[in-house]
Order: structure tokens, then C-alpha cells, then sequence
């Protein structure tokens, strides 16, 4: 496991990001290996003021709050019957695991998922996917749609891909877009020559 740079500014900026948006000092701790101690003097040496913590009437509203949103989303998820609430929460970012539950619906809203099982699997590969995880942050951080995750086929179902989860990936939602039905040895050849093909008119 890769050691983190908490000297740079994009991480500095996504656990900043994590805190405002409600994720525990802990829970940000664990996405990046570290003790909560190390990311509270992060955020105050940044000028970000810590939350108070929560009194026990708190913390109870919050957890039923957040026992609904899961109850909820189990509720409408294909496999509903064979998942248990417990299993979906311990997914802690609500909203990212939303995020990744939308991405295997298809255009007819029918979704592609093979089975319970592949599922699962989709959702603990790709929640802390690093790439998916890199695309995601940078997203939130600038709300660009170009730059949203987009669910790719390595190589196309055109072209005999499937849905296994190798051949899976998130890309951005731009690249996704231009790559498309092109296998992925040359979607590698034309980044290499991106710029032939663009025009820029220099006039």
C-alpha cells in the first residue's frame, strides 16, 4: 500500500471536502491508512473548525437518519431479498455508494448486474477502487460533468465484451464518451497522438 503525500493539495483538498460533507474524522482516517489525530491537525493547521461532537439525542437522530437512507435503498435494489441492511451500511459514504449503484443501470432502467453475488463484488472492487476513487473525488471537487465517472467496458460489449469485472473500469465521463465502441489497444493509440486530432484554429 502506497504511502500518502498529505504535503499535496488535491489530498489536503479531498479531506477537507470529506469533513465539510459530514465524514468523520475516523472514517476519513481509515480512507487514507492513518489515525484521526493525524487528520484533525490537517484540517485545523487549513483554518477548518471541528464539529462539536454530537450529543447521545444527536448521534441517535443521526443513526436512524442514516438507518432510513440505507432501509430506502435496499428497498429498491434488485437483489433486496438476498442483501441484508447491515451489508449495505458497511459501505459509510451514502452517497458515493448511490453513486455506484446508478452505474449499472441501463438506458430501459433494467439493470445489468448478473447476479447477487456480482453485485457485491461490483460494489467492493469499485468503493475503493483507487482510479474510480481518484475520478470521484476530483469530481465532487469541481462538479465538472466532463470529469462525472462513467462505467467503461474494456473491451466493448460491440466487440464481445462483458461484464466481468475485469473488464470493467471507471473513466471519465468525456473520455468514455470518445472512446466508445474502440477497443482499448487503440483507444491507447490515439491518446498517444491525441493532438492530431484536434483541430485549433490560430487564426
Amino acid at each position: 500500500m502506497s504511502i500518502t503525500d498529505f504535503s499535496n493539495k488535491e489530498v489536503i483538498q479531498t479531506i477537507i471536502s470529506k469533513y465539510e460533507q459530514g465524514k468523520s474524522l475516523r472514517a476519513i482516517a481509515v480512507d487514507y491508512n492513518t489515525d484521526h489525530h493525524k487528520i484533525s491537525r490537517i484540517l485545523l493547521k487549513h483554518g477548518i473548525q471541528m464539529r462539536a461532537k454530537p450529543t447521545k439525542k444527536l448521534t441517535n437522530k443521526y443513526l436512524s437518519k442514516r438507518i432510513a437512507q440505507y432501509s430506502n435503498m435496499l428497498r429498491h435494489l434488485r437483489y433486496r431479498d438476498e442483501l441484508t441492511l447491515d451489508w449495505l451500511m458497511q459501505f459509510e459514504d451514502f452517497d458515493k455508494l448511490k453513486f455506484l449503484n446508478r452505474q449499472i443501470i441501463n438506458k430501459d432502467k433494467t439493470r445489468f448486474s448478473e447476479d447477487v453475488n456480482w453485485y457485491k463484488s461490483f460494489i467492493l472492487k469499485f468503493y475503493f477502487d483507487e482510479q474510480f476513487n481518484k475520478l470521484y473525488n476530483k469530481y465532487l471537487q469541481t462538479n465538472d460533468k466532463y470529469l462525472k465517472p462513467s462505467l467503461d467496458h474494456i473491451i466493448p460489449r460491440s466487440q464481445g465484451g462483458t461484464n466481468e469485472l475485469s473488464n470493467l473500469r471507471f473513466l471519465t465521463y468525456l473520455e468514455n464518451m470518445c472512446k466508445r465502441d474502440i477497443s482499448d489497444t487503440d483507444w491507447k493509440n490515439i491518446k498517444d497522438r491525441i493532438q492530431e486530432y484536434f483541430y485549433y484554429d490560430k487564426t
